[in-house]
């Protein structure tokens, strides 16, 4: 079965959003329209939706939020570099979750204009990613 993501999310500037979406993370713009803006996210589509104001900000990165998983290292450590040559602010420094277990990945948060929360990361064991069932973290 051959399938892609697709992700609808608010937005309450669409400037601010292709800014960051398209300049800052480099996702090619599709679609546009008065109250939607089309973006190609890791080959998969997101939505943002206008909105009249932001989104309330959440007191921890839990429970929403959305990103990608990176499948090769040096990809992610490019963007990484990339995002950070570009003197981009991490809502959550990049860390090692989980070190020396199964479970094992990189990680860091961003936020955009809206207050979405976005997470990238990278599993050290690909296995992880959907499995791994004996770890409860």
């Amino acid at each position: 079965m051959k399938t892609l993501f697709h992700l609808a999310f608010p937005v309450h500037d669409f400037a601010l959003a292709k800014q960051f979406y398209q300049h800052t993370l480099g996702c090619e713009v599709g679609r546009e329209s008065q109250n939607a803006l089309i973006f190609n996210f890791g080959h998969h589509q997101i939505v943002a939706h206008k909105v009249e104001q932001p989104l309330a900000e959440q007191q921890t990165i839990y429970p929403r939020h959305f990103g990608l998983i990176f499948l090769e290292r040096k990809a992610f450590d490019a963007f990484v570099d990339k995002l950070q040559d570009k003197g981009v602010p991490f809502e959550v420094p990049l860390k090692t979750r989980f070190a020396k277990t199964a479970i094992e990945h990189q990680s860091f948060f961003l936020k955009d204009p809206s207050n979405n929360l976005l997470e990238f990361k990278f599993y050290t064991n690909e296995g992880a990613i959907f499995g791994e069932h004996a770890h409860h973290q």
